[in-house]
């Protein structure tokens, strides 16, 4: 047996093919079960800055291929366009790999919390379908235990970093002091809250909250003190914004351009800043042009990433922890994947 990871992220790939990889969380069971066909166990770990596929198969030689093979089968993206923005790690490197990327030490904001929770959700899907079990289902379980470690026994764990607090504090770094500023959020899911609040927290003078859903957006905005706006509003709402950052699971374009062209004619020249930190886009890219308005998507943010992960601390406590916890799991996975032991995937 054999343990493979495959994917791409951030730092090997434009948000424009990431954006074509996400597999939505409602249509991760289904992607699970597409990837039964080409390995015999398997985790999909999905994110706005990643796709990367856990594997454990009993055949190492094909097992890389198998997996382009899938990513290609779910994304539609030939093998020439795919694979110079593909990684592959097997067995030590796929663990200290996956103990990294849980811990968020291989995040674009270094240190950040919320992938602690996309791996759990990706793992527990993956259990609950009978997609994992034994030895890989072990592997999870640690690394989720070594993410706990590294932030509790090191300088990340004392502050909050997360793509929605850089994204505020991106805005702060263009337009300068929020207090003063009319701040639009689109979206009023997960990331459209941790936006909210940041604003909140950095004091911005009004906060105004759109989503398609009216109810989610009402109690945003009255749990921060801030104003709600129905959808179809949206485009009002963007002629008395200064600042606009948005975060919705949308498919498509909600911002298109002729809607951003409209509103910067009628702005006379007053300066418009656009934040999407959405994957796929929320906001189409060719507003950039437009005279008066200013826009940074979710790779914008790199610029900002701290270097936690560089500091001797983090250093010392993720390579001692991956000698007590990586290598012995490494030896529990070969132990229990010898003759005899069951780990084909889903049954049923």
């Amino acid at each position: 047996m054999t343990l493979l990871a495959l994917g791409l992220n951030h730092r090997t790939s434009p948000i424009e093919l990431r954006e074509q990889m996400t597999v939505d969380r409602d249509k991760l069971e289904d992607s699970l079960d597409s990837l039964s066909k080409f390995v015999k166990q398997g985790v999909i770990l999905s994110t706005c800055n990643r796709l990367e596929i856990y594997a454990y198969d009993d055949v190492n030689k094909t097992a890389k291929s198998r997996l382009v093979d899938f990513i290609q089968d779910y994304s539609g993206i030939p093998h020439s366009r795919l694979t110079p923005h593909l990684y592959d790690l097997d067995e030590e490197s796929c663990v200290k790999h996956l103990f990294r990327v849980t811990s968020g030490l291989d995040s674009m904001i270094i240190g950040e919390r919320q992938i602690l929770g996309q791996v759990r959700t990706a793992f527990s899907t993956a259990t609950q379908g009978g997609y994992v079990r034994g030895p890989l289902s072990k592997l999870f379980h640690q690394a989720l235990r070594v993410s706990r470690y590294i932030h509790r026994h090191t300088n990340l764990g004392k502050q909050s970093r997360s793509v929605s607090r850089s994204a505020v504090h991106l805005a702060q770094r263009v337009v300068g002091d929020l207090t003063q500023k009319r701040v639009l959020v689109v979206g009023a899911g997960d990331t459209g809250r941790l936006v909210a609040r940041a604003l909140c927290d950095a004091g911005a003078r009004e906060i105004v909250v759109v989503n398609r859903t009216e109810w989610r957006a009402d109690d945003l905005a009255k749990e921060l003190g801030g104003i709600s706006a129905p959808f179809d509003r949206l485009e009002s709402e963007l002629l008395l914004a200064d600042v606009v950052i948005s975060s919705t699971g949308s498919p498509g374009f909600i911002i298109e351009e002729s809607d951003v062209s409209k509103v910067a004619a009628a702005r006379h020249d007053r300066p418009l800043l656009f934040i999407d930190i959405a994957v796929p886009r929320d906001i189409d890219p060719k507003i950039q042009h437009l005279e008066g308005v200013s826009l940074y998507d979710i790779d914008s943010l790199q610029d900002l990433s701290e270097t936690s992960s560089s500091q001797p601390s983090t250093r010392h406590h993720m390579g001692r922890t991956y000698r007590r916890t990586g290598n012995c799991q490494l030896s529990r996975m070969e132990a229990e994947s010898r003759p005899g032991t069951s780990d084909h995937i889903h049954q049923g």
